[in-house]
């Protein structure tokens, strides 16, 4: 999987460049951004998904023939469920759909609690369905239990329940957003897009709709499409909260063109409206580690990203600063804090070999490139690094075997003619 970090434009390179000649010390390839894939950890907006909010009101009265008791407790619950307190609400509620089991809102509200709470989204997907048993035409139960569904990992199943939603509300803005999200999430974006421009047709004052449009036109590489979709966002009345997805998302929309410093200048943006955002802090750092500014990297993670120490990302971007400013001993330190919070992160392991590598550590640099090579087997940086490996340890048998193998990975022209050049170069057969 990865340690789940943007790759930052083309070859990254340390020092003056990167050529190779047998009088050198060869330098290891360390980044390809051969199909650039945005990190999947931040890859819809965090802000876009919408359930149906809780429901409950004079309206409901009537129809639900309780007692004055049961009554104050519906309120009381209400009363809680709004104002955050999602331990009472769901006690109570959990007591009023025990008491009235065929009262399809008592089960609806209980699973916003779950929804909200996160911690049993089982449970939710339960109430939902119960509720959706009791009252088949509720297009918002069908709302939240595809939201239900989508964030338990069943993609499919939500996309039936926003579909059933749609059917029987078909201005069901919400309902498109995360059929449009659901759709981004399996990589449909095509679909993705048409969903989000439903909603947007729908209510264009939507702003979630137009931050999953953006993203999706940004994974479709439609990147000026994309931003113009997000300064649509930015030009209107958003949230803060939402105008920092869209700036975020710009962001990614530049560095798929490879404008890296205006990819910067949206995510010091998007920071500023959100301090403690960890993907753009994440980004933000990377780009300035490849404009050549590591020491801003490190502040910049000191300010914005102090409260996300346990997280894979950031010690990766550390440990990249810290290989840029060719700091060994921390760069070291941070990559095998990378890999201990996250032993997938594939490029952790790559640039952790580069560091033993460079430090003489043939046989440990040798194990890091295998590592990352046994979780990600066409990952090309990682190849070329383990070829290179074995040839300064005197194995060139061992570093062409691993070579050929590489070669027969699908990659792009410029990048197999480059790798070409580097290994010949190596092997003396160019100056």
């Amino acid at each position: 999987m990865g340690c789940l970090v943007t790759i930052i434009l083309g070859i990254i390179t340390i020092g003056a460049g990167y050529l190779i000649t047998k009088h050198t010390t060869p330098k290891y390839v360390e980044e390809y951004e051969r199909d650039s894939k945005y990190t999947t950890k931040y890859g819809t907006p965090e802000y876009a998904e919408q359930q149906e909010s809780n429901r409950y009101g004079p309206q409901y009265d009537a129809a639900m023939h309780i007692g004055r008791e049961a009554q104050r407790q519906a309120d009381e619950a209400f009363e809680a469920l709004q104002g955050g307190e999602l331990e009472k609400a769901k006690r109570l509620y959990l007591a009023l759909s025990e008491l009235y089991p065929n009262e399809p809102l008592f089960h609806f509200n209980l699973g916003v609690t779950y929804l909200e709470q996160g911690t049993s989204l089982s449970i939710a997907v339960e109430r939902f369905q119960t509720s959706v048993s009791l009252d088949s035409s509720d297009h918002q139960a069908w709302t939240n239990l595809g939201v239900a569904l989508r964030r338990s990992g069943k993609s499919l199943d939500a996309i039936g329940s926003f579909h059933r939603a749609i059917s029987l509300h078909p201005n069901a803005a919400q309902a498109y957003v995360n059929l449009g999200l659901t759709y981004h999430d399996i990589d449909s974006l095509h679909l993705a897009a048409e969903a989000f421009r439903s909603a947007i047709g729908i209510d264009g004052q939507l702003w979630q709709a137009y931050v999953g449009l953006g993203l999706a036109l940004v994974d479709m590489i439609l990147t000026d499409a994309a931003i113009d979709t997000l300064n649509a966002v930015l030009a209107g009345d958003a949230s803060e909260i939402i105008k920092a997805e869209a700036l975020f998302y710009k962001g990614n929309a530049f560095l798929r063109q490879g404008k890296s410093d205006l990819a910067l200048q949206q995510w010091l943006e998007c920071l500023s409206l959100r301090p403690a955002y960890l993907a753009p802090a994440a980004n933000a750092a990377q780009a300035l580690v490849f404009l050549g500014d590591p020491d801003s990297a490190i502040a910049l993670l000191d300010r914005h990203a102090s409260e996300y120490s346990d997280s894979s990302v950031v010690a990766f971007v550390y440990g990249r600063a810290y290989e840029r400013k060719r700091d060994a001993d921390r760069a070291k330190f941070f990559f095998r804090k990378a890999i201990r919070l996250d032993d997938t992160c594939v490029e952790a392991h790559n640039h952790l070999g580069i560091i033993f590598a460079r430090t003489g550590d043939c046989t440990q640099a040798i194990r890091s490139f295998n590592k990352a090579i046994d979780l990600r087997p066409d990952y090309v940086d990682a190849l070329f690094n383990l070829g290179l490996a074995h040839w300064q340890c005197q194995d060139p048998h061992m570093a062409l075997a691993v070579w050929e193998a590489m070669y027969r990975i699908d990659m792009p022209d410029s990048v197999m003619k480059d790798l070409q050049r580097r290994t010949n170069q190596i092997m003396g057969f160019e100056e």
